[in-house]
């Protein structure tokens, strides 16, 4: 390659000479070898700056399929994982809403009931099952904080509670003997142990509320047919009756509205009362002694101008709301009585008319007559 670029550049310069030159001139081998020496000098000076400037390039070869393929993954959707997801979503939601109750009521010894000391008393309270897991024989009720009240630790139910159904629980307790009031909380306890109990959540407590009182039971024997029995009579408030008077008006208010009823206790004793009315206010507390087992009158009165109704609550020994006396009021005013007579078209008085003479008759007074 570079012999023929050699020869080229040879017969350049010796065609470039020719030119620049009107006389022939013959050049001898010394300046030649001159020419020839500097010109490959230039020549090679040019090549090396052309390598350094652009450097070889090696075609770039885009191929239309690659020369070593990539192999890319795709794996299949598994249709069972949204399934096993949803599952396990659920049964979670299913085991979090496992255990749970809702109160329902007291069946017995509502709260603040009073007890002497050492009386022995059961507690019954009504539950409903509100969770998705059936109550077996494995669940029990359990003491957990408070006053335990000589109560066991714990209690088995009495019968099998599938969820949306009910059931009465019962633990027999003793009133301690300091004079005072007392609490106990409880829950209900899973086959597994886990402890769970009423509201919303299934956190919840439920409880007994009692009242120690100072005093002796009054014992009342009881025959049978074998060894005669004692049975304690606590001294308690057995009715309330009390009705409203007038129990319907209607005209100028306000209007006194007055309340009579009995109280009925099942032996003798001291009860002390105050009434309770709808419009929020209430009564002083009045009192009562009852030598034996009966009734006696209470009365209430006030003003009001409202519908509503009047209660009694016993502040001893019972700490209970009793009975309800409605009455209904609609009330006018002086003033619109008076327009309304006003308004009304009076009737006129008729104006006296002179009463006639009678004109005499023939038979009344009779004609003389000529002699």
């Amino acid at each position: 390659m570079k012999t023929k670029i050699l020869g080229v550049l040879i017969v350049g310069v010796l065609l470039l000479t020719a030119c620049t030159s009107n006389q022939t001139v013959t050049p001898d081998a010394a300046t030649i070898n001159n020419m020839v020496a500097q010109t490959l000098s230039a020549l090679s000076t040019t090549m090396a700056q052309t390598q350094q400037a652009t450097p070889f390039l090696f075609p770039t070869i885009s191929p239309t399929e690659p020369l070593i393929p990539t192999l890319t993954y795709t794996p299949s959707p598994e249709p069972t994982a949204t399934n096993t997801a949803t599952a396990a979503s659920t049964a979670t939601q299913k085991l979090a809403n496992c255990n749970k109750a809702a109160f329902i009521t007291d069946v017995t010894i509502a709260d603040r009931s009073s007890f002497y000391a050492g009386s022995t008393f059961t507690k019954t309270w009504r539950l409903s099952n509100a969770g998705t897991c059936t109550w077996d024989s494995g669940y029990r009720v359990v003491f957990v904080s408070g006053d335990a009240m000589s109560a066991p630790a714990s209690a088995t139910l009495s019968k099998t509670v599938a969820p949306g159904e009910t059931v009465d629980i019962s633990v027999t307790m003793v009133a301690p003997s300091a004079v005072r009031e007392y609490v106990g909380y409880w829950m209900l306890q899973s086959t597994s142990g886990n402890l769970f109990g009423i509201g919303a959540d299934g956190t919840g407590k439920f409880f007994v509320n009692i009242k120690v009182i100072s005093g002796t039971p009054t014992v009342t024997p009881t025959r049978g047919t074998g060894t005669p029995t004692a049975t304690l009579s606590y001294f308690a408030v057995r009715n309330v009756a009390i009705t409203a008077s007038p129990a319907t008006f209607s005209g100028v208010c306000p209007v006194t509205i007055n309340v009579t009823g009995t109280i009925t206790v099942n032996r003798a004793g001291t009860v002390k009362y105050h009434f309770i009315r709808s419009d929020g206010s209430s009564s002083a507390i009045k009192t009562l002694v009852f030598t034996a087992a009966g009734s006696q009158a209470i009365t209430d009165s006030y003003q009001t101008s409202s519908t509503g109704y009047d209660s009694v609550y016993i502040d001893e020994p019972n700490h209970q709301l009793f009975g309800s006396a409605p009455y209904s009021i609609s009330c006018g005013t002086a003033t619109s009585i008076a327009t309304s007579t006003s308004t009304s078209t009076p009737t006129e008085t008729p104006t006296p008319t002179e009463t006639p003479t009678p004109t005499p008759t023939a038979t009344d007074t009779p004609t003389p007559t000529a002699t």
